[in-house]
């Protein structure tokens, strides 16, 4: 279990990877970070030992689902700055979901 239930703490390994995700995947370009990904997953994490089948889910799942979540972001970002927005607003006008705010803690 990555989190303890009583003390809120995270493990090692997920402190490592929100770590990683946060100084160093989120900060890459959109187009750029489903490109790194694809490669850390297909090359360093060994996914093309897995063949052909291997290679077909790291690349939807590793390239072409990672860009089209950074494409949906930036479509709803750009309705923001245009619309003069927040990203919540654009969310809801984009989507039709219902976005409410919470804090973090």
């Amino acid at each position: 279990m990555e989190q303890s239930a009583s003390s809120g703490r995270l493990s090692k390994q997920a402190a490592f990877r929100r770590l990683m995700k946060e100084r160093f995947y989120a900060r890459l370009p959109s187009g750029s970070r489903a490109l790194a990904y694809f490669i850390y997953r297909y090359v360093f994490r060994l996914g093309f030992l897995d063949g052909r089948e291997g290679f077909y889910f790291h690349l939807f799942h590793g390239l072409w689902y990672r860009s089209l979540v950074d494409a949906i972001i930036d479509e709803i970002e750009a309705h923001a700055r245009k619309h003069k927005v927040t990203i919540i607003a654009a969310i809801r006008d984009r989507t039709d979901l219902l976005v409410t705010q919470t804090s973090s803690s």
